[in-house]
């Protein structure tokens, strides 16, 4: 199964189209829960020139309800500031330029 082809004259869109079906999903996945649906037959495959499932997928699809938007307080910068000159971020085995000077 080559759904682009391959060789000198595969599909120029391939990627693109692929990326565009990632998308497509996260958009979907972003916006709406999905779980099988009660009741639903045992998912089984079907091969052929796709590959597809034998009695169809049924599912409940409900949309998500978004968590209300917090508004972020930004600290100020002249109060609480921990910045004490150190510039390894608490990492104490930063190698710099000159412990290869010593070597």
């Amino acid at each position: 199964y080559l759904p682009f082809g391959g060789g000198p004259r595969k599909c120029v869109g391939d990627m693109f189209a692929t990326f565009e079906n990632i998308v497509a999903v996260a958009m979907l996945v972003r916006q709406f829960n999905f779980q099988m649906a009660l009741g639903a037959p045992q998912v089984e495959m079907t091969t052929g020139a796709t590959i597809h499932t034998t009695n169809g997928l049924r599912m409940t699809v409900t949309r998500r309800i978004k968590p209300p938007i917090m508004p972020v307080l930004k600290e100020d910068a002249s109060v609480g500031s921990s910045f004490n000159g150190d510039t390894t971020h608490g990492n104490k085995h930063d190698i710099s330029p000159a412990h290869f000077k010593s070597l």
